[in-house]
């Protein structure tokens, strides 16, 4: 998931391009999706279970 901020466009391919450069395979995104706000867990962290669970939500719907 990428947190965009105002105004800003995701180009898919060229951000999966720049982080093969950086990463190692099996760590490659295998799809990318753009958010209006940061997900935050009721005490402000970041809520990676609820990313998790949004992600599986948004790739069963494509």
């Amino acid at each position: 998931m990428v947190h965009l901020r105002a105004g800003a466009t995701l180009d898919e391919q060229a951000l999966k391009d720049h982080v093969r450069g950086k990463l190692a395979g099996y760590k490659t995104p295998k799809a990318v999706f753009a958010t209006d706000s940061a997900l935050r867990a009721p005490n402000g962290k970041a809520d990676y279970k609820g990313a998790a669970e949004l992600a599986v939500a948004l790739s069963n719907a494509r």
